[in-house]
């Protein structure tokens, strides 16, 4: 009767709780979606994301710390490795766990099947005490809420996050881009992005050998071309520039670099309305 008022009262207090931050939570988003925009409104987004994950791992890893010393497993390497993978590890847990043992009458530790007498206070195992069928179960409920909440404030954070820049792009904003990647590893450069504010533009610098100028390999993709969008790639050192459409670009661009110097070669790769583009430049000896 005691475990049963024990796990009583933690969920009378927990889902109330739970839920009463949820309900001020999102009259906070409501009151600051309509006076803010942007930057302050992705904060309290990602804020909530964090805020709630950490209630789900923190209320997720006592229940199974819990339930693994009802069944008899070893709590720590379980929480531990929940902690590692909350993700994955979790479900592998619910899925394969033991069934729950027999308690000790005295101190309620699991006992294995043919204990006579309990391995941990030696008392006799011949009344043991059945295990509860829900133990902890505000714990296990405040996980899964503050799960699905901290998903539901991702899932927010993405969307205001590209409504938001969307919003600057239409706006006319010349330094904008979403979902872009750059790299240069072994003098090849590699550009990617979703959209970008027209006129938006790429640089990098490339050296070119004292042997002898290579030639420039250049290969493009471009998802969504608008009427009148372009892909073009600037080629500047000192005085000589040239200009490479890679609008519509079906294979590999090979581009010799004879009127080049050897040293520094600026390259600008400038977008204007393009979507969804991929781009590889990369010096061809």
């Amino acid at each position: 009767m005691k475990s049963f008022q024990g796990v009583r009262f933690p969920l009378f207090v927990a889902v109330p709780l739970i839920l009463t931050l949820s309900l001020l939570f999102s009259a906070l988003l409501f009151w600051v979606q309509g006076r803010l925009s942007g930057g302050p409104l992705l904060l309290l987004l990602l804020a909530g994301t964090l805020f709630f994950f950490l209630i789900a791992m923190g209320c997720g890893g006592f229940w199974v710390y819990q339930d693994c010393k009802l069944r008899g497993e070893e709590p720590v390497l379980w929480v531990l490795l929940c902690a590692l993978s909350y993700f994955l590890i979790l479900p592998v847990y619910l899925f394969r766990r033991p069934k729950q043992r027999a308690l000790c009458p005295e101190c309620r530790h699991p006992l294995a099947k043919g204990d006579r007498f309990c391995t941990v206070c030696g008392a006799s195992a011949q009344n043991p005490v059945a295990p509860p069928k829900h133990h902890h179960s505000a714990y296990f409920l405040t996980a899964i809420l503050s799960f699905i909440l901290s998903i539901l404030c991702l899932a927010g954070f993405v969307y205001t996050f590209f409504s938001f820049a969307g919003d600057l792009i239409d706006q006319g904003r010349q330094d904008v881009t979403i979902l872009s990647q750059e790299s240069l590893i072994g003098g090849v450069w590699t550009v990617s992005f979703h959209r970008t504010s027209d006129g938006y533009t790429f640089r990098q610098d490339l050296t070119l050998p004292a042997d002898g100028a290579p030639a420039l390999q250049v290969d493009a993709a471009c998802g969504t071309v608008p009427e009148g969008a372009s892909l073009e790639l600037r080629l500047l050192q000192g005085e000589t520039a040239v200009t490479l459409d890679l609008t519509d670009l079906s294979q590999p661009l090979v581009y010799p670099l004879d009127s080049f110097q050897s040293g520094v070669l600026s390259l600008e790769l400038q977008s204007n309305g393009v979507e969804d583009v991929s781009v590889v430049v990369a010096l061809q000896s």
